[in-house]
Formats: structure tokens, C-alpha cells, sequence
């Protein structure tokens, strides 16, 4: 198996940064409580990478489409807000199918752009990943305090002087960024899955939102190697298991196990008091 970890050592670490960087982002929409935003957000992405695909449009196009598209459901004001985020996706579901209806070809590219397939996408640049990378750390860093207020009480962030409407401009354009990048890549599950598991799962545990962060980044690295490991050595038994769905389950097992661990932790906590 090591020499498939070679092979595709391009994509091994394409998917561990992005993974991490999409993680990272979706903790917020957690603290938010806006979880169904990010995937009417990935179906938005994927309905653009089609009509991207059926206009012959470059690619390039695909970000500021996203971004576009994605500028109604922003708010989180809205008394309705669920009802809406559900109108968005099944706008963007339903407008999908009937540009497949259209062109039969794009039937393929909506597969892709659910499922993906991470061993297949094109290899990236290391020096270019590695700037993207140590940009959107720096800039995570320098923002994390006034985008976690934002977050918990975008009152208190306005009483504290924080730019609350300009952290959510920066928050939502790299969020569209980012994440349009990894259901191109990726696929909408994987892009979903590292978008909300990781960071749902770190808040059962961790006490604090800069522990919720490591733990969420910690969570998505694991999953992707996890689920490199395991697609590689299937395909020496002929198996050949989809790597992007099984990152998804292990994502999925990490948070059934916060989840335990919670519960235990917290009925402990009553007893002790008791």
C-alpha cells in the first residue's frame, strides 16, 4: 500500500489542507447554529459547477457564481430562516435535474459533483497550496476572536468594537471560496460532511472555541488520512471503496463518539454534584 500513498501523495494532502480549512470555517456556521446554511450552500455550488459545465464556461467562473447565488440566504435575522435555507435547496435540486433533463451528459458531472472522487482530481501546485494554506491561517488567526463574537453575539461584537459587518463579508467569501473549491473537488458529500461534522462533534467536547478549533481540525486530518488508508488498501483487494464517502462515515463515526463521550461526561458531572 505504501506505494499508493506515493502515488497519490498530491492528493492525500490537497484533501488533508482542504479538509482542515472547511472544517475550520464550519465551526462557525455550528456556533450559529445555521448547519442547514452549509448545505444549501454545497447544492448551490453544485448546481453552478453545472451550469458551469452545460455553458462550456471556465471553471474559474464557478466562485463568484456560488457567491452570487448564495447572497439571499446569508442572513441569519430572518424569523423564517429554516423555511428559506429548505426553499434554497430544493430551488437548487430541482433546478439541477431539469438542466440534466436538457443535457444528458451532465448526468456524469452531477454524480461528480455529489460524490467526487479525490484520487482523481488534478494534482495542485505544493507551492501554491502551501501560500493558500499559510494565507487562510494567518488571516483564521487574525480574525478568530472578532468572527467567534460575531458568532456567539454579534451584539456584544458591535458593543466591543468589532467590525461586525465586515467580518461577516470576509467570513461568507472565504467560506464561498473554500467551499466551492472542495465540492469541485471533493464532491457535496465530503464538502458537507468536513463542513459541519468535525466542528459538531469538537463542540460535545471541547470546553472553549479555540479548543473546538484544534479538535475539529484534528477530526477532519484524521478522517481524511483514515479514509485514504482505507480506499488504498481496498483497492489491493479488489474492492476499490469510494474514498470521499468514507471519510463521510469516518467523520460520522468521530461524531457518534463525542457524542457518547458528551453524554458520559455529563451525567458524571451530575453525579459528582449530587
Amino acid at each position: 500500500m505504501a506505494e499508493h500513498f506515493d502515488f497519490y501523495s498530491n492528493q492525500i494532502l490537497v484533501g488533508s489542507v482542504t479538509g482542515v480549512i472547511v472544517a475550520l470555517l464550519g465551526l462557525f456556521l455550528v456556533l450559529r447554529r445555521m448547519t442547514f446554511t452549509g448545505l444549501t450552500f454545497a447544492q448551490a455550488c453544485a448546481c453552478c459547477l453545472t451550469v458551469a459545465t452545460l455553458l462550456e464556461w471556465s471553471q474559474i467562473w464557478l466562485l463568484p457564481m456560488s457567491a452570487s447565488v448564495m447572497l439571499p440566504f446569508y442572513s441569519r435575522k430572518s424569523i423564517n430562516r429554516e423555511s428559506w435555507l429548505l426553499m434554497g435547496y430544493l430551488f437548487f435540486v430541482a433546478l439541477t435535474q431539469i438542466l440534466i433533463s436538457i443535457h444528458a451528459n451532465l448526468r456524469q458531472n452531477l454524480v461528480d459533483a455529489y460524490f467526487g472522487n479525490i484520487v482523481t482530481m488534478e494534482a495542485v501546485p505544493l507551492p501554491a497550496l502551501a501560500v493558500c494554506g499559510l494565507l487562510f491561517l494567518a488571516s483564521y488567526c487574525y480574525s478568530f476572536k472578532a468572527i467567534t463574537a460575531t458568532s456567539l453575539d454579534p451584539e456584544f461584537a458591535k458593543v466591543a468594537g468589532y467590525q461586525v459587518h465586515r467580518t461577516e463579508i470576509y467570513y461568507y467569501l472565504v467560506l464561498a471560496t473554500a467551499l466551492a473549491f472542495a465540492v469541485k473537488e471533493m464532491g457535496m458529500v465530503h464538502a458537507v460532511g468536513n463542513l459541519i461534522l468535525p466542528g459538531a462533534a469538537a463542540i460535545l467536547l471541547a470546553r472553549s472555541v479555540p479548543g473546538a478549533a484544534m479538535l475539529a481540525a484534528c477530526f477532519s486530518l484524521t478522517a481524511t488520512l483514515a479514509g485514504f488508508s482505507a480506499s488504498l488498501w481496498s483497492v489491493d483487494s479488489e474492492v476499490n471503496l469510494p474514498t470521499s464517502s468514507v471519510i463521510v462515515l469516518f467523520l460520522c463515526a468521530f461524531y457518534l463518539a463525542c457524542f457518547v463521550l458528551g453524554n458520559m461526561r455529563d451525567q458524571w458531572k451530575v453525579e459528582m454534584d449530587i
